[in-house]
């Protein structure tokens, strides 16, 4: 009996594992899909990561990740009340952002929870070719209108600037591809320069330098001062190029015109932060106020968004919302110091938590003058970057052992 208990024992262990590793790689196929069509239509998009978080909240391999990570429950009473809120407000474009906000962090959880080191790296390859892939099909839409100098591409977003995010983090993946010395590097150095023609062909000025801030970063704290000095060169030329050719940079001459409407956005939007104070408008706020008052005060500058986070935040989530944000996001940096500590005390590799902190800096840097980071393209991108955590988890745990 006893050895028969033993084979039934192994029989069910073995039974086990086979689920297990099919709900990965049923997951994995997901995530991969998910991460792909960021750089698609972007309703394609909303509607594949709707699909894979209700597929995740039902396999049973899968929901039991959802709520795991510490913090999560602050990230989802922050959802609750911010859809609650713009029902009240009749704002319903931010009610359907809220579920999709919803849907991003079940597919971010999950990522992170599954996340190995290959899983994360082909996930960070199927994102570099989901940004080339966005460059070509703008490269293709600049030359259909070739006759109009300024049009600005938008790839399959709502808006260039959007676009221009894409194809930005794609170039920070690239950095992070050649700082971690991987295999057939100078593939990843032509997707960087395939991707800046991106960010040309979006005509943003701004992205330009959040590329370059967040490879300073990454490669400073990585102490890779050759690629620094190098990097630092060619950013040297190029601003050299661009005082003595200023047509080298696109609306560059628009720079002043582009910050007046940005006070315009930023004080339309404090006026009516102070109506509500504590609970805000719900998600794209801006813009629900906007289709509101603009009928009788055409003089309000439109937008979706407000151009810088803090104010953004504060406007569509009040300050309730914006405090359950900066919870959640303290618990995420805690998480991030705890694995470079004891990482580093076990004298073992943390490139991936300077990956993110590298983008993230730069991504914050970015908010306090556009928000592009708030939509469900380029967030679930940033969201699948921020998972790359798990694979440090993971790595503590089995040290652990």
């Amino acid at each position: 009996m006893g050895f028969l208990g033993f084979l039934k024992t192994e029989r069910k262990t073995q039974e086990n594992s086979f689920v297990r590793n099919r709900y990965a790689n049923i997951a994995h196929i997901l995530i991969f899909l998910c991460a792909f069509s960021c750089f698609t239509y972007y309703n394609l998009a909303r509607a594949l990561i709707y699909a894979t978080a209700l597929i995740f909240i039902i396999l049973p391999g899968t929901r039991d990740k959802v709520f795991i990570h510490k913090g999560s429950l602050i990230i989802y009473v922050f959802i609750l009340i911010t859809f609650i809120v713009a029902l009240i407000n009749k704002n319903y474009l931010g009610a359907l952002c809220a579920l999709s906000f919803f849907a991003m962090t079940v597919v971010a959880f999950v990522s992170r929870s599954i996340a190995t080191k290959r899983f994360y790296e082909k996930l960070l390859d199927v994102i570099i070719l989901g940004g080339c892939t966005a460059t070509l099909i703008g490269i293709v839409e600049k030359l259909i209108n070739f006759n109009i100098p300024s049009y600005r591409c938008t790839g399959f977003y709502p808006n260039p600037n959007f676009f221009g995010l894409g194809v930005t983090l794609t170039i920070l993946i690239c950095a992070y591809k050649a700082v971690n010395k991987t295999k057939r590097v100078y593939l990843y150095y032509l997707a960087a320069i395939f991707n800046a023609v991106g960010i040309a062909l979006c005509g943003s000025m701004s992205l330009w330098l959040v590329a370059a801030l967040g490879i300073v970063i990454l490669l400073t704290i990585s102490h890779e001062y050759k690629l620094l000095a190098v990097f630092a060169l060619i950013c040297v030329t190029v601003l050299v190029i661009i005082v003595l050719v200023p047509q080298f940079l696109p609306r560059i001459d628009e720079m002043g015109a582009t910050t007046d409407n940005r006070v315009l956005i930023w004080n339309f939007a404090i006026k009516h932060i102070k109506e509500k104070p504590v609970f805000g408008h719900g998600f794209f706020g801006y813009k629900h106020l906007y289709d509101i008052f603009s009928l009788n005060d055409p003089t309000i500058y439109k937008a979706s968004l407000c151009h810088n986070i803090i104010i953004d935040s504060l406007l569509c989530h009040g300050i309730l919302g914006t405090v359950l944000i900066i919870a959640f996001t303290v618990r995420y940096i805690g998480d991030l110091f705890y694995c470079h500590t004891r990482l580093k005390n076990q004298k073992e590799k943390y490139t991936i938590i300077k990956f993110i902190v590298a983008v993230l800096a730069s991504i914050l840097c970015y908010g306090m003058i556009d928000t592009t980071m708030i939509w469900v393209q380029t967030g679930m991108i940033i969201l699948f970057i921020a998972s790359g955590i798990g694979v440090e988890e993971r790595k503590i745990k089995h040290l652990r052992k």
